[in-house]
């Protein structure tokens, strides 16, 4: 799951259908033994940030954690509320952390991509 998070404080979470930090292999039908599973190199995830636009976002102190639930911890809904409560009951452990200043390069990077296609 993902917190992204604005001045420290947090704006929004998320959960992720797999785990992306994972980088699956798949061998040729009708061979069970050649399934394989090891750490990513790189990762690319899809992100919701409300109420923020492009621009602002360049501009804003926003940064984006990534997380997975302890084992044993009680599933439910993920909600803000939800999520607060796992944290407060160090229920959660953090993946990595996407800085600000590192998504804003990254954006800066798609922005610039953008305009070249124009």
């Amino acid at each position: 799951m993902y917190e992204v998070l604005r001045d420290d404080a947090t704006v929004s979470v998320g959960a992720l259908s797999q785990d992306p930090f994972v980088e699956r292999s798949y061998g040729p039908p009708g061979n069970e033994t050649a399934h394989a599973d090891r750490p990513g190199a790189t990762v690319t995830v899809s992100v919701t940030i409300p109420n923020t636009t492009l621009s602002a976002l360049m501009q804003s102190n926003t940064s984006i954690a990534f997380y997975r639930l302890r084992q044993g911890a009680e599933i439910q809904s993920l909600t803000l509320g939800a999520f607060t409560a796992w944290k407060q009951q160090n229920q959660l452990i953090r993946q990595t952390l996407v800085p600000a200043s590192a998504l804003r390069t990254s954006l800066r990077r798609y922005v610039n991509a953008q305009r070249r296609k124009r």
